[in-house]
């Protein structure tokens, strides 16, 4: 694959907004001192930024300040990411190992969210779950099992009532986590 050369200019901007975000607003020349650019530059830089709508330039004291449109930039950003790039190697490598299907999910909300699965590579996958489906978190689940297990020190058992406990015994299949009056 070929390489492509980055745009200085990008990155140029990406610096200057940087130095905003550290501080709470910079004038011109505290923005170029800190990005080692000429003033004239720079000045372009925050310009073309608050064109855009990125920054605006407060009157009262001459500084660059970022709007709330830095914010947008990062909607579309999954904080958990960082889950899937450290465990995608290794759960690769454990699915040729054991051929079994294996999927890493983290908890999102009160649903389990599959991070990443290798389902689609797995032979013995019944059912094929992709990275961003969302379980429910009901405690009958795999993952939410795995999660709630390590936190059964840290979780308080619910009361229990005499019409919880008989309905409790009159079940014939085996107890799970909420059964056994622990809240996930």
């Amino acid at each position: 694959m070929e390489s492509t050369r980055p745009i200085r200019a990008l990155i140029r901007g990406l610096d200057a907004l940087t130095v905003l975000n550290l501080r709470n607003g910079a004038t011109v020349s505290e923005v170029a001192q800190e990005i080692r650019l000429p003033r004239t530059t720079t000045y372009r830089i925050l310009e073309t930024l608050s064109h855009a709508g990125f920054v605006y330039r407060d009157a009262a004291d001459d500084r660059y300040r970022l709007t709330i449109m830095v914010r947008g930039l990062s909607d579309g950003y999954d904080d958990e990411a960082w889950i899937t790039q450290i465990a995608r190697p290794y759960i690769h490598e454990l699915g040729k190992d054991i051929v079994w299907p294996v999927a890493i999910a983290s908890l999102s909300g009160t649903s389990m969210m599959v991070r990443e699965s290798t389902d689609h590579r797995s032979p013995l996958a019944v059912e094929r779950y992709s990275a961003g489906l969302c379980r429910s978190s009901s405690p009958s689940s795999a993952s939410c099992r795995s999660c709630a297990t390590p936190l059964k020190k840290f979780v308080k058992p619910l009361p229990t009532s005499s019409a919880t406990r008989r309905t409790s015994r009159r079940r014939a299949r085996s107890p799970t986590a909420a059964d056994r009056g622990f809240r996930v």
